[in-house]
């Protein structure tokens, strides 16, 4: 049975499960599929002070046939990786956590919206070590969440998406984060984004 799609909007509302998995000793536990909720985390957890966290971006397409397809998702579990590896935390096996989000999506398929609109697939790591000092935590949690969602940058502008050329705020620079997918690119972003739509 296919999910509604109307009054998505995008990532609003969440499907009733997620996959979570920790990691401790320098490896993963068992990746387990729960109820989607709230995280118990230290106030001293290494993501709060220091930003330690990184997360990907795909989605999942209803078939004619009913069935669903991702899009692509090796690469973005990829580049999961390599913004890892950037950060200092855990390598995940790609192809164990591929199969994963296979078993999360089957369990929560008849959320899946009719097209145009799609399931959005978030995967995502924080660290969670609760000592206050610059350092690599050896432990993390890896999860993934679910949104049904509609396009985007859907809007009633016939202009369609209007763009700004921002010469004040810097997102990237050589030696930088700007390649990896960390909250800090994007919280860093959204000074330039408010000055854009001011104009």
């Amino acid at each position: 049975m296919a999910g509604k799609s109307k009054g998505l909007g995008f990532g609003q509302k969440f499907t009733p499960h997620m996959l979570v998995q920790s990691y401790k000793d320098r490896k993963w536990g068992a990746a387990r599929i729960v109820p989607f909720g709230p995280f118990k985390l230290s106030p001293a957890s290494v993501v709060f002070h220091y930003a330690q966290e990184i997360f990907e971006g795909f989605k999942c397409y209803r078939q004619p046939d009913g069935s669903a397809c991702l899009f692509r998702p090796d690469r973005n579990l990829a580049r999961l990786n390599a913004s890892a590896e950037r950060l200092c935390m855990a390598q995940v096996n790609t192809k164990r956590v591929l199969a994963d989000i296979c078993r999360l999506v089957k369990k929560d398929q008849k959320h899946i919206p009719d097209p145009p609109c799609t399931l959005y697939i978030r995967p995502c790591m924080i660290a969670t070590d609760t000592v206050i000092k610059v350092h690599p935590s050896p432990t993390y949690t890896f999860f993934v969440i679910l949104s049904p969602v509609a396009d985007y940058f859907a809007g009633d502008d016939p202009r369609g998406v209007r763009l700004c050329t921002e010469t004040e705020y810097i997102r990237a620079a050589p030696g930088g984060t700007g390649a990896a997918k960390c909250g800090g690119n994007y919280a860093g972003s959204l000074a330039a984004q408010h000055h854009a739509s001011e104009g």
